[in-house]
């Protein structure tokens, strides 16, 4: 037998339908179904995924989320070199690089070295490393805020400095504030905050999180020819491989968080004269939910006695969420909780601390009123926090 050329190999190949690597994706519906495939398509109304039964066409407004099998980058970006700049439309990208100046800037992303280009006025913040400082978070949320706020390292300490940002080359950044105008090397600046007036997310077609991180707020998308082209809500058009993508979460608007929602009335039952008013989004101690060793974004934390309702007007279909008492009770804890819907009962369970939480999928299809009541259970136990992990309404 003749040894193998490689041109012999790369007929050989050819001959024997050699392909690229397919990357398969999970395709996850509003009605709690999966289709397991390769995504070949995509438009603003549909989804083409390649299955082994053959070609489906998903309508997009059925589809929750597409899950890809593209594994998150390994290495790790350099804590100060990579920046986190975040746009007034809800995107957030890792760069090395941001300038800006009049109308306009530049985000050098960290992934590719691509060059993106925003309107000046999409710049929400800015910080540098992998994560915020606690003090930055709690700047961000601060809806009182009527100036730009800049993070400056001097020495071993930061320092915030309140006025107007004005503009940046990428090296320095220019800033005013009551002693005038300072030139600041880039290096030394932890982050900024932009005051945005009256500035929101807009509607979007769907979240895309791509493997270095990135997350695009995207007003179209199409697919063709394995290069997904994005157009975001602050008007950047990005192009890249559909093997770079992570994720594409199209549930905006078709799920709804309760933790977003105001209850129409809130009923407190004082205990031992002292009222435990229900929190969002993190437990009684104000640190992260969590239920048998899973962490939730969001969510509710009740104590006992708590009664909360809320208005539905027969828009939903199904109550998603894992309920138990919140791990941070420490095994502590015993209640009688209810879930009802237009005053009929839909989960009714004793919960305590040694228990596992219970994941529900309630049907809640035409009810107009929704309500979680959790009682007093056997111990009178100061320890009650119930936790409705990742409680959602699903349309």
């Amino acid at each position: 037998m003749k040894p193998l050329t490689l041109i012999s190999i790369i007929f050989a190949l050819a001959r024997a339908g050699f392909q690229s690597p397919i990357h398969s994706a999970e395709v996850f519906l509003l009605d709690d179904k999966k289709v397991e495939g390769e995504i070949t398509g995509l438009t603003e109304d549909t989804l083409t995924i390649k299955t082994a039964q053959g070609e489906q066409r998903l309508r997009i407004e059925d589809v929750l989320r597409v899950a890809f099998s593209t594994k998150p980058w390994s290495d790790s970006p350099n804590s100060r070199q990579s920046i986190a700049v975040y746009l007034t439309d809800g995107s957030c990208l890792r760069c090395v690089r941001l300038s800006f100046k009049d109308q306009a800037a530049e985000v050098v992303l960290f992934s590719s070295g691509k060059k993106v280009s925003v309107p000046a006025a999409s710049l929400s913040a800015f910080h540098r490393g992998l994560a915020p400082s606690t003090d930055f978070e709690k700047e961000m949320k601060n809806s009182g805020r009527s100036t730009d706020v800049l993070f400056v390292r001097k020495e071993d300490a930061i320092h915030t400095l309140e006025g107007a940002v004005l503009e940046s080359d990428g090296k320095r950044l220019k800033f005013q504030w009551d002693d005038g105008e300072q030139s600041v090397d880039i290096s030394k600046i932890e982050g900024a905050i932009f005051f945005r007036l009256g500035s929101k997310p807009g509607d979007v077609l769907g979240e895309l999180t791509d493997k270095y991180n990135n997350r695009w707020r995207v007003l179209k998308a199409e697919i063709k020819k394995g290069i997904i082209d994005l157009k975001i809500v602050v008007g950047a058009v990005v192009s890249m491989p559909i093997s770079s993508v992570r994720e594409i979460d199209f549930s905006s608007g078709k799920v709804v968080h309760l933790s977003g929602l105001k209850p129409v009335a809130v009923q407190q039952t004082p205990y031992f004269d002292i009222v435990w008013n229900y929190r969002k989004d993190e437990n009684f101690r104000g640190t992260q939910l969590r239920l048998g060793g899973n962490e939730f974004q969001q969510g509710l934390c009740l104590h006992s006695r708590s009664r909360l309702s809320y208005s539905l007007n027969g828009e939903y279909h199904w109550l998603r969420t894992v309920v138990g008492i919140d791990d941070g009770t420490r095994g502590r804890g015993h209640v009688e909780c209810e879930i009802l819907a237009d005053g009929k009962s839909l989960f009714r369970s004793e919960l305590s601390g040694v228990s596992s939480p219970h994941e529900l999928r309630l049907d809640v299809s035409g009810a107009k009123r929704l309500t979680l009541f959790v009682d007093f259970g056997k111990n009178m136990d100061s320890s009650d926090w119930v936790t409705f992990g990742d409680a959602k309404l699903i349309r």
